[in-house]
């Protein structure tokens, strides 16, 4: 169901037919109650940091959601032995800035300029990491985010972490 879901919503940014439906959006419960979920589906060792300087932004609750979740799991999803998730906002040149940064095993330098391609699957091939998915989630964070009137950007070392900042305006 939520690959349709997401089928769906990416079909219609592709078709700019998207109707969002933008409110104040408080960060603190969405991420904490989404780390939750994260660390209730795993057994490794998982451990989170949640530094919010910037608890609001403007935008579809349901939609930014959804691309926490994703970032939140693909951080869960490419961990090491343990799970530790940093999460950082602030508040930068009239937009609010959310860094999602895992301590997994990154992503190869040559792979970083293709992850946001639809179906395009990030996990090294000698990681031997064996994980679910059909490589859309990325693209989707990209789509919504830009939909917002923002950007999503990715600094990675690979077997060192993976940070992925999403910047939106700040229209409060």
């Amino acid at each position: 169901l939520n690959l349709v879901n997401r089928m769906l919503t990416l079909s219609k940014l592709e078709n700019r037919n998207l109707v969002l439906n933008e409110q104040l959006v408080n960060l603190e419960p969405m991420l904490t109650d989404l780390l939750n979920k994260a660390k209730s589906r795993t057994a490794k060792p998982f451990a989170c940091t949640l530094d919010l300087q910037h608890k609001t932004v403007w935008g579809d609750e349901e939609y930014l959601r959804e691309v926490f979740a994703n970032l939140i799991d693909n951080a869960a999803k490419y961990a090491k032995k343990d799970i530790h998730i940093d999460i950082q906002s602030m508040e930068q040149d009239q937009h609010v800035l959310i860094a999602i940064k895992d301590r997994g095993i990154g992503i190869a330098k040559e792979d970083l300029p293709y992850i946001f391609d639809k179906f395009r699957r990030s996990a090294s091939k000698e990681s031997n990491y064996k994980v679910q998915g059909f490589g859309l989630g990325l693209n989707y964070v990209q789509q919504v985010v830009k939909a917002h009137g923002g950007n999503v950007s990715v600094k990675s070392r690979q077997n060192e972490y993976t940070e992925f900042t999403i910047k939106l305006p700040n229209r409060q």
